[in-house]
């Protein structure tokens, strides 16, 4: 901490100088045309406010032995958490938009890819290119999607669990991504969405959780599945 204040350190001295020689010439000013005092009270030398270099020294080791004080953040803490904000860089996304209204037991083929959230491009190597993706169905009207940026537990805590005593709500839920790209050749809602809040389900894509810190998860937009009443 010591080393990287030396420059700042160095910088004050020379600002201390200026206002030195800037306080001197405006004392002479002053003095020349009676202004020592402003409005009944006595003018202030401007540097008067610039500590010595004793007391900033003194300052320099009381922030060094505590850096959780404001004035030296632990490097530690702030890597750590810069590591969270930007660790989900790969997102999931669908190829194309679903239909906003679908019946049960209706085949949906979807694409999925993943790819850089900076460029766009799809992840062509490294482990994630060839992740297991699954497929989930969300709650229709989840907060969520008013972020830029949601979280893994706002994304789990918007799944939507199925009625009791029926099936899961989707079959053909996974997928194992090859170069960052796949097919979910036979996905399929079980069950309608007029039971639920806002009569609407969405579909998510996530991946298995040793990877969610570094692979943001897909949502579509509302779908209003309906009662396939000819099966």
């Amino acid at each position: 901490v010591r080393k990287e204040l030396k420059p700042v350190k160095s910088d004050l001295t020379e600002v201390k100088k200026e206002l030195k020689l800037l306080n001197s010439r405006l004392a002479d000013l002053f003095r020349s045309r009676n202004l020592d005092t402003v409005k009944g009270k006595k003018v202030q030398p401007i540097c008067s406010s610039v500590k010595d270099d004793d007391e900033f020294q003194r300052e320099v080791r009381e922030k060094s032995e505590h850096p959780s004080s404001p004035f030296v953040q632990p490097v530690r803490s702030s890597s750590k958490r810069r590591k969270r904000d930007e660790g989900r860089n790969w997102q999931l996304q669908f190829e194309k938009a679903l239909p906003s209204s679908i019946y049960t037991e209706e085949k949906l083929t979807i694409d999925v890819k993943l790819v850089d959230a900076n460029t766009g491009d799809i992840v062509k190597s490294g482990p994630e290119s060839s992740v297991k993706v699954e497929a989930v169905v969300l709650k229709g009207d989840s907060e969520i999607v008013s972020y830029d940026n949601w979280t893994w537990e706002g994304f789990e805590k918007s799944i939507e669990k199925e009625r009791e005593g029926k099936a899961p709500l989707l079959s053909g839920r996974f997928v194992n991504l090859n170069r960052g790209t796949g097919v979910l050749d036979d996905v399929r809602f079980t069950d309608n969405s007029s039971w639920t809040r806002s009569k609407t389900f969405r579909l998510g894509l996530r991946v298995s959780p040793e990877y969610h810190e570094v692979i943001r998860e897909a949502i579509t937009e509302p779908i209003r599945v309906k009662e396939n009443r000819g099966q």
